[in-house]
Parts: structure tokens; C-alpha cells; sequence
């Protein structure tokens, strides 16, 4: 989704577009434009809802200023536009090889839907929420549990004893 990519492409900001419908997919001109900036926290639930908020004031303004004819069109430059593809449901499956910040980037981006699915121990889990902790450890919540991922060998869970699970810290 245009609000799952800009997470999981680990960007710094997406943005508010309001534009005018035309016969063509996304080519209508620009009415205005907000950008937001995203950081390395935030999950999809939370950048959902800033721009519902933001989008919200945005188009009350943009409506004042049509209905006053005190806005130019913009033309849209297609060279700027990004794409996004259809989620499979292979795409949300969990790679542990990667780097700790793609891992922390993906599973911010599909906390919420379609969730971020991993197989430990021959078991698929969903992880809601992660953190990189002092970038040696990611904190996986997991229903009620705390996990603390070490990156290059364990797992400890919730205090338990480590149990191995392979994880590269790149």
C-alpha cells in the first residue's frame, strides 16, 4: 500500500497529494501537496492515522482556497511519481538474513495488516511491534511476551534460557 512502502523502503518522508481526477490513472494536476516525515519508530497503524489527520486539514484548506479561486494547478511531473505492487502473501514472510534495520522496517510496515509473519522453530508467529536496541538486540513483542533478539546467535524469551536462532547482524 502507498502507506506500507514508504516504511518498508525505510524512507524519511511520504506525503498528501490532493489532485484532480482525470481520465488517467494519477495524472490529474495537483491542488496541494503536504509532505510528512517518517522515522525510524513509527508502524503503519501510527503513519495511517497522522495522515488521516493531516490529510483532513489538508483538504479543508485546499476546499477553502478552490471555493475562494485562490489556487493554481500544478502539473504533475511523472518522473517524481512512485509505484507501489500488489501484496502477495509471500511478501510478508520474515527474512531473519537481513540487515537489523530492514527487519525493524518491515515489521513496522505490516504490524497492523497483513502482519509480519516468521517461522521460528518450524512455527509461524506474527510480530507486532520490534525495536534495535544498543544495535546488538531487537525487542520483538509478541502477544504478552518481550523477545530479545541477539543478532548474530539467541533468542531470549522473556528471561527464559537463550534458545539459538539464526540471525546475521549486517
Amino acid at each position: 500500500s502507498p502507506i506500507s512502502f514508504p516504511i518498508l523502503n525505510g524512507d524519511n518522508e511520504t506525503g498528501i497529494t490532493i489532485f484532480k481526477i482525470v481520465a488517467k490513472m494519477d495524472a490529474g494536476p495537483i491542488l496541494s501537496q503536504e509532505k510528512v516525515n517518517i522515522n525510524n519508530k513509527i508502524n503503519f497503524t501510527e503513519l495511517e492515522l497522522m495522515l488521516i489527520e493531516r490529510g483532513k486539514v489538508l483538504l479543508i484548506n485546499t476546499l477553502k482556497k478552490f471555493e475562494n479561486n485562490k489556487i493554481s494547478l500544478t502539473k504533475q511531473d511523472n518522473s517524481k511519481a512512485s509505484f507501489t505492487t500488489k501484496l502477495q502473501k509471500k511478501d510478508t514472510f520474515l527474512d531473519w538474513n537481513n540487515p537489523a534495520e530492514k527487519i525493524n522496517n518491515f515489521v513496522r510496515a505490516y504490524s497492523n495488516y497483513p502482519g509480519a509473519i516468521a517461522t521460528y522453530r518450524d512455527k509461524r508467529i506474527k510480530i507486532k511491534s520490534i525495536n534495535i536496541l544498543d544495535n546488538k538486540y531487537l525487542s520483538i513483542q509478541k502477544k504478552s511476551l518481550i523477545h530479545l533478539v541477539y543478532l548474530t546467535e539467541l533468542i531470549k524469551l522473556n528471561g527464559f534460557k537463550p534458545q539459538e536462532i539464526n540471525l546475521k547482524s549486517k
